[in-house]
């Protein structure tokens, strides 16, 4: 897949995911046992959708794909806060985890073929 296509991809999941975050924050939060609650899951909803439109609308570009790199960071942050002993619900946050860190490898490597140079 070439890194247009692979930044589409991204885009329409990170549509996909913003939209399940906004239908069901209160699910979300409670079946990862994330502290911040519906509110943080609904905030994140808003960053997804914002971050996929913008890559809809400019695939080329890596700067869509940076953006989903960052937002990464801030969902394995909160999600690694949510591995504690004390979060009853830390093995599902830890496979949402292991499921993120995975689609910023993703990312990542998109971001990094979309600023290579085009061959002339």
């Amino acid at each position: 897949m070439n890194a247009k296509t692979s930044a589409r991809c991204l885009g329409w999941m990170s549509l996909a995911v913003g939209i399940a975050e906004l239908a069901a924050p209160s699910a979300i939060a409670n079946r990862l046992g994330i502290k911040g609650g519906p509110r943080l899951v609904r905030a994140f909803g808003v960053r997804e959708i914002g971050t996929g439109l913008f890559i809809l609308l400019r695939p080329s570009s890596a700067s869509g794909i940076d953006a989903r790199v960052s937002g990464d960071a801030l969902d394995l942050a909160v999600l690694t806060s949510a591995l504690g002993a004390s979060n009853p619900k830390r093995l599902t946050a830890a496979v949402a985890t292991v499921l993120v860190a995975a689609v910023t490898a993703w990312d990542v490597g998109t971001a990094a073929a979309l600023a290579k140079p085009v061959a002339a």
